[in-house]
């Protein structure tokens, strides 16, 4: 049976016959066997276009090749495994050092790789509150010199409270444990019952000025959750630093966990934050952890 060959296969073996470099060669004979007719006339030749290719794999072995090849199933046991990059939609970006802040989406984007992010997602609700009956609590006076409400947690129920002067408002918070299921979600939705069937009954028994009192608005969002012990995560691979598992604190720490990185990236061992307190980069690591369970 005739070959028939394409003119785009004839090309692709013209580049690897004026190839200078091992490297073009390999990607010229990937070419060959992706532009090469599939059918019985063609067997002997694509069956060569493999053994030619299981030759650079094998030459890479015996000379101990470190760098990659660009062939399928890289990285192999024999190369150093190395982030170069991330690809996007609208293509490659290459770095010598890719930082991953990725929030929720962390397990997603470094599962694939075999990272553990240390981080799973889940929702959590948020409702606002604008009603004369909680005008008393919202201007609660004695522990600030704005005499307004402080952040509040209710001790072992997951709800916490914070006054919004500007809206004259409260929002309260929901952070549910067993009973809520991880996973992400791109447009993750409020629930009403998250408050009326179950924050709500908590919540009054410590401020009775909630009794009757419906939300004016929700909003929904995903935390990071660190379930061992609700501590961010700075860890580093070959051209990969990860930061993350901030469990909802992150607007609190983002700017120590900005400067860990930043050392991290430096190859210090120490990073210096506000108020010139130093901590060691290994201490909030993976391998060299050295933290306390967060309690709050």
């Amino acid at each position: 049976m005739p070959a028939n060959l394409t003119p785009e296969y004839e090309k692709a073996e013209r580049t690897y016959r004026e190839a200078a470099t091992d490297s073009e060669r390999l990607d010229a004979l990937r070419e060959m066997l992706r532009a090469i007719p599939k059918h019985k006339g063609t067997e002997k030749m694509q069956a060569d276009i493999k053994r030619r290719i299981s030759q650079f794999r094998k030459a890479a072995v015996k000379k101990g090749a470190s760098r990659g090849l660009d062939l399928p199933g890289e990285p192999f046991v024999w190369q150093k495994a190395q982030v170069k990059g991330a690809e996007t939609s609208r293509g490659e970006i290459t770095a010598d050092t890719t930082v991953v802040a990725a929030g929720d989406w962390s397990e997603t984007l470094l599962d694939p790789i075999g990272f553990d992010s240390m981080t799973r997602p889940k929702k959590r609700c948020m409702f606002v509150f604008n009603d004369p009956r909680l005008e008393r609590l919202l201007h609660t006076k004695g522990f600030n010199d704005e005499g307004i409400l402080p952040f509040t947690q209710l001790p072992d129920v997951g709800v916490y409270i914070k006054a919004d002067v500007s809206e004259g408002s409260i929002w309260v918070g929901v952070t549910e444990d067993l009973g809520r299921g991880y996973g992400l979600e791109d447009d993750p939705q409020p629930e009403l019952e998250t408050y009326t069937d179950n924050a709500y009954h908590a919540l009054v028994k410590y401020l009775p000025c909630f009794e009757g009192v419906r939300p004016v608005n929700m909003w929904a969002g995903q935390r990071a959750v660190n379930r061992f012990d609700k501590i961010p995560v700075v860890e580093g691979m070959p051209g990969l630093i990860y930061v993350g598992a901030a469990t909802g604190n992150g607007i609190m720490k983002c700017d120590s966990l900005g400067r860990i990185v930043a050392a991290h990236y430096a190859g210090e061992e120490e990073a210096e934050l506000y108020g010139d307190r130093r901590v060691r980069v290994s201490d909030i690591s993976v391998k060299a952890r050295r933290v306390e369970k967060e309690r709050f």
